[in-house]
């Protein structure tokens, strides 16, 4: 019985010139076979450690290149500081904060509803005026925008005549 056991394990047991997974890591690896190379790389974190760092380059990259073809935004605040409105006129005054005053030409007071649009142009960083020839009893979205983004805006009606 105790022959048969033997042969057993003779046949089961790996030849001995076969190296063992943890045998890798002490064996040069230039005395390996490419499998094993790719084995004991994968192994030793280098693998993951290149994927890392690949990540991590491509997301410099994209930072980079973000920063250099988006142009920087210009923060503008911008307020009513007084709104009110007669049967035919709506009348405000704006002020405007954190702006460049090269940007200055694109501000606009912008007043529309579904069948009149009227624009001003802001010729400084405080500004008022009066829109006139309104209808009575009319509904009205007043606006303060820099080019087509609007900064703040506000409904107002006209009186009633």
């Amino acid at each position: 019985m105790n022959n048969e056991v033997n042969n057993l394990a003779a046949e089961i047991a790996p030849p001995p010139d076969m190296i063992r997974p943890e045998e890798i890591a002490e064996i040069p690896s230039t005395h390996l076979p490419d499998s094993s190379k790719r084995y004991k790389e994968h192994n030793s974190g280098s693998g993951k450690k290149s994927a890392v760092s690949r990540f991590a380059m491509s997301a410099a990259v994209l930072a980079i290149v973000t920063a250099l073809f988006l142009p920087a935004t210009n923060s503008i605040s911008a307020e009513f500081v007084y709104l009110s409105s007669t049967d035919t006129t709506v009348s405000y005054e704006i002020l405007l904060s954190e702006l460049d005053l090269s940007n200055l030409d694109d501000i606009s007071v912008v007043l529309y509803n579904d069948f009149t649009k009227r624009v001003e142009r802001v010729g400084g960083v405080t500004a008022s005026g009066e829109i006139t020839g309104l209808k009575p009893n009319m509904s009205y979205t007043i606006a303060i925008k820099s080019g087509n983004k609007t900064i703040v805006k506000q409904s107002i009606r006209t009186k009633k005549a």
